[in-house]
């Protein structure tokens, strides 16, 4: 299931989900200019988690942070950095999957670049 929309002041909006197995997975996507919110998680729609990545002119690889939560597991880090990377953008990135489930959390990252890098705000600069 995929929705978009478009609001004011250039805010993009897109969810959708997918299942792995036998688990529904929603993401959900907000973009204004070159800064972007992604939340992935189950039904039970918690934030238990949010990282942030950003580039420096000090280093090609882009630094992150933990904003919220207790920086159990690092998937949302290495896939907000794998994203500000691939795009030269601002990602914030709340990953709310098992941590111990490393094929979950492959699937989902591989879901979510297969989705929004077809669209036009994040192709590479």
């Amino acid at each position: 299931t995929l929705e978009e929309s478009a609001q004011p002041f250039g805010i993009h909006q897109q969810q959708f989900s997918d299942v792995f197995i036998d688990q529904t997975i929603y993401f959900q996507v907000v973009s204004f200019a070159s800064t972007h919110y992604i939340w992935i998680g189950d039904k039970s729609t918690q934030m238990g988690s949010l990282d942030v990545a950003a580039n420096t002119n000090f280093d090609t690889v882009p630094s992150t942070s933990n904003l919220l939560g207790e920086n159990v597991n690092q998937y949302g880090k290495l896939l907000a950095q794998k994203l500000a990377k691939r795009t030269k953008q601002l990602f914030f990135v709340s990953f709310n999957l098992p941590s111990d489930d490393s094929q979950l959390a492959e699937w989902a990252e591989s879901v979510l670049l297969k989705t929004v890098l077809q669209r036009e705000d994040f192709k590479k600069v």
